[in-house]
């Protein structure tokens, strides 16, 4: 029975995570990115929606992803001729 009415006491735990501004994250590389995003969406599933500074960081974070698709050569213009053939 004691032991049922012991408690046991502990010291409280500190958080040693810093907690930082996602709005002031600079984006400089694709970890970065990725990690911003994932928080993004933390947030966003914790309260319903982004904010528009939010929504604007994400879209820099997904930039980051995108790669430039390569131009193309100088494309040649084609004309198609078409002939309607009257009913009789």
């Amino acid at each position: 029975m004691s032991d049922q009415t012991e408690q046991v006491q502990t010291a409280p735990v500190s958080d040693t995570r810093k907690e930082v501004n996602l709005l002031d994250v600079e984006i400089n590389s694709e970890n970065v990115a990725l990690n911003v995003m994932v928080a993004l969406l933390n947030t966003a599933q914790k309260r319903g929606v982004f904010t528009m500074q939010e929504s604007a960081k994400a879209w820099e974070c997904v930039q980051k992803f995108l790669r430039p698709v390569p131009a193309e050569t100088q494309s040649e213009n084609i004309t198609m001729n078409v002939t309607e053939k009257a009913e009789a």
